[in-house]
């Protein structure tokens, strides 16, 4: 956690470099490798195989990392003022009251989960913040007590549609969305690889 020059913002630490590949889509990762594999079978018909390896590995190189730049951009670290009741997600501030939202977003392996929790604003601003991640990383004691506040002054609550607007079936029209109950237990107590999640299994 790292306090701002003016003692009033507080970034929050323990997003991987890789969060935002799995907040975005983890789709990307398969779209990558299979990309890649057709880019280096155009490069073999042309050229000789040390320039296919280094070819490839240099384009690998220089759009992975325009990925990376381009995501760090769409999910950036987030800030708190909780003195002003302020959340700062990359150059958008919104209030904390602003929050209308919660989901959960899931990365798994075989042996490792990743969660995180991105909090939505009704004007479609989002601030993606970690839960735990696959090494068991999660925020720091202070951290999570200012996460916890940000959420009890917020006002999330499951969405609703038109053919649901009580929204008994919320859970299975938006299974990725937690109640504001939730996002609150998810933070105070992050769940472990094996624990249950509040939200439907994907099958």
């Amino acid at each position: 956690m790292r306090r701002g020059d003016d003692e009033k913002w507080v970034t929050l630490s323990g997003m991987g470099w890789l969060t935002p590949f799995v907040v975005v889509s983890p789709i990307l990762l398969t779209l990558a490798v299979t990309n890649g594999v057709h880019i280096t079978a155009i490069l073999a018909r042309r050229f000789a195989l040390p320039w296919v390896i280094v070819l490839s590995l240099g384009a690998g190189a220089v759009a992975f990392g325009l990925v990376v730049l381009v995501l760090r951009l769409l999910v950036p670290p987030v800030r708190v003022n909780p003195g002003a009741g302020l959340l700062r997600a990359g150059r958008r501030t919104f209030s904390y009251e602003d929050v209308t939202a919660a989901q959960l977003v899931v990365g798994t392996s075989k042996t490792r989960r990743n969660l995180n929790l991105v909090l939505r604003s009704s004007r479609g601003r989002r601030a993606a913040i970690l839960v735990r991640d696959g090494k068991g990383r999660t925020l720091t004691a202070e951290e999570s007590r200012l996460v916890v506040d940000l959420i009890g002054r917020s006002n999330i609550a499951m969405p609703t549609s038109p053919d649901d607007p009580t929204g008994a079936f919320a859970r299975y029209n938006f299974p990725g969305n937690v109640t504001k109950a939730d996002a609150l237990a998810l933070v105070e107590h992050p769940p472990t690889f094996s624990d249950p999640l509040p939200i439907p299994p994907v099958v």
